[in-house]
């Protein structure tokens, strides 16, 4: 997980190949927040599995590379 333009990244990379997932929303805020991402790994060639919480709550995402996919 790291922050990126301001969103937040989840990434799951596999020998060089991956998938990357960003918030729509930004938490450039200042403040702190509680972050989690979850794999769901039984379809391990869609981006779809990739959930990320923040501050508990599920939020909206949008996939930036689902690489793993064409492996």
């Amino acid at each position: 997980i790291l922050f990126f333009n301001g969103k937040i990244r989840a990434e799951l990379v596999v020998n060089n190949v991956g998938i990357k997932v960003d918030t729509h929303a930004t938490y450039d805020d200042g403040q702190w927040h509680h972050i989690v991402m979850t794999y769901d790994g039984t379809v391990a060639t869609t981006a779809a599995n990739v959930k990320i919480y923040v501050d508990g709550v599920q939020v909206a995402t949008s996939v930036v590379d689902n690489s793993l996919g064409t492996q």
